[in-house]
């Protein structure tokens, strides 16, 4: 019975160690890098020599070799024997671009394009010098199409903000012969600077057609205005009218610009559906135990009859919530309903407020300072660890801080703490780059 079991025993542990080798990584083998070492290669990917061979993390090796953009095609081959497996990666690298060219800009200089487009879309590629047309590249970098693409589209950006609309951007990337390395060339098609040639406004009643041309930024071309047409100052009109529309009652108010390009150059319409106007109507607080309505009020500002701006009362809600910051309810919500009244047509407004509880100041953390010693701005805040949270005290130690005048930048915020309604404040400083620092005292 025990030789039995001690046999059985021995076959189970053969037959696993079998197993066990049969799906061991004997050794790994990169095949297709001439520029990525071998060393590079193996230190982006799991899979190890002695590893068990999992196609998990094969798929995830390949992810990861694909993602540094060294690698036009990445794949793996199994080679299996009595001994375990030998996995290949064979890749192929893509093509060092050796040169980069721009032809076709006549208005834009090249060294401009440089400054203001390459340099933010192909940082890693150049190194900053033009010489006829030709970006000084650096060594060894790898083609990649994304970045090109992008560097195309923010090429025409860059256009269409100078006026020029009818912008065309294209590149080639040229193979050098019997080498992995390429030349790409920007071809521009500059078209010409489209101006406009007359703004019409259309079904506007309220606002007078003078107000609208002044709230919009473009322009007829005329004697003293070169009248460019710029397709984002056109968006940028839209919102602006729409705004205003919306601050003077009009919630409904759908602006819309059509442009007609023509040979001597594009024609506007504006057109204004203004909508209804609204008023407001009844105002009414809930949801406030801890903070008196008179103190509520005192921040309402508006009255029955005023025009409705939906703005204005999302700034109300933001100082009823103040009020409560100030007193320690910075957990408070405040959200403002609208109803618009069958009876009187006039939009109702309720502000609803969860109060939360009172939270309390924990710890303070003072970050951002390299020079100015902790004692030196704390000794400057109006508030302590324990104290209840203080909105009022909080501005005027930030107040304190300014006047030092250590910092550029001066921030406060929070972080959860440890005990449930506790807050850590945090104090962020940006120091300023002068030389008064050793005015301080404290350094």
């Amino acid at each position: 019975m025990i030789k039995r079991i001690v046999l059985n025993v021995f076959l189970f542990l053969f037959l696993t160690f079998q197993v066990y080798s049969a799906d061991n990584v004997l050794k790994i083998i990169i095949e297709g890098n001439n520029i990525v070492s071998d060393a590079t290669i193996i230190s982006k990917i799991k899979i190890r020599a002695g590893h068990i061979y999992k196609s998990n993390i094969i798929n995830q090796d390949i992810k990861n070799l694909y993602a540094t953009g060294f690698f036009e095609t990445v794949e793996v081959e199994k080679q299996e024997n009595s001994e375990g497996i030998t996995a290949v990666f064979k890749v192929k690298e893509k093509p060092i671009l050796k040169k980069l060219t721009i032809k076709g800009n006549k208005k834009i200089k090249t060294k401009m394009l440089m400054a203001k487009v390459i340099k933010e879309t192909l940082p890693s590629y150049v190194s900053g010098k033009v010489k006829a047309k030709v970006i000084d590249v650096k060594h060894g970098v790898f083609l990649d199409e994304y970045a090109l693409k992008q560097t195309q589209q923010k090429i025409e950006d860059f256009y269409k903000l100078k006026g020029y609309s009818g912008v065309n951007v294209s590149y080639t990337v040229e193979y050098i012969e019997n080498k992995n390395e390429v030349k790409v060339v920007f071809s521009i098609d500059e078209g010409r600077v489209v101006k406009v040639r007359s703004v019409e406004v259309i079904g506007n009643k309220f606002v007078s057609k003078n107000k609208i041309r002044k709230l919009i930024k473009v322009r007829k071309a005329w004697l003293f205005n070169r009248g460019v047409f710029k397709e984002d100052v056109l968006s940028d009109d839209i919102k602006r009218l729409t705004d205003y529309y919306k601050s003077k009652g009009f919630s409904d108010v759908v602006v819309d610009i059509d442009t007609e390009y023509k040979t001597r150059g594009v024609y506007i319409s504006v057109t204004i559906n203004e909508g209804k106007r609204y008023f407001i109507g009844v105002i009414s607080v809930e949801g406030n135990k801890n903070v008196d309505i008179e103190d509520i009020n005192q921040v309402i500002k508006v009255k029955d009859g005023d025009i409705f701006s939906k703005q204005v009362i999302y700034e109300i809600a933001s100082r009823i919530r103040g009020i409560y910051i100030d007193r320690g309810y910075i957990f408070s919500q405040v959200e403002p309903f609208s109803f618009l009244s069958d009876d009187t047509g006039k939009i109702n407004i309720d502000f609803r407020v969860i109060e939360n509880e009172i939270a309390y100041i924990e710890e303070i953390n003072i970050k951002g300072n390299t020079k100015t010693k902790d004692k030196v701005i704390r000794r400057e805040l109006k508030v302590y660890p324990g104290d209840k949270f203080d909105g009022k005290k909080i501005r005027r130690s930030k107040e304190r801080l300014e006047n030092l005048g250590f910092f550029e930048e001066i921030r406060f915020g929070t972080d959860p703490g440890e005990a449930p309604n506790n807050v850590d404040l945090v104090v962020d400083v940006k120091e300023a780059k002068t030389g008064y620092f050793s005015f301080g005292g404290g350094y």
